[in-house]
């Protein structure tokens, strides 16, 4: 599998403050991916490949 973040002229990120304070944050990435199929009713086969993307959260310490 390959990904990548884009690279552009302005950095591809989004950063959204909500009135509540809650902020949102969002970049834009590409990746190949492959999935098992089975091919065996071809042409009339249907197939489901699942994508899961995860959040992880990077909490920075600050001392006092």
């Amino acid at each position: 599998m390959l990904s990548y973040l884009h690279d552009v002229t302005e950095k591809n990120k989004l950063v959204r403050l909500h009135g509540d304070g809650s902020i949102t944050y969002g970049m834009r990435f590409t990746t190949t991916l492959a999935c098992m199929m089975d091919l065996h009713y071809y042409p009339l086969d249907s197939q489901n490949c699942t994508v899961e993307i995860e959040s992880s959260e990077c909490l920075k310490e600050t001392s006092s």
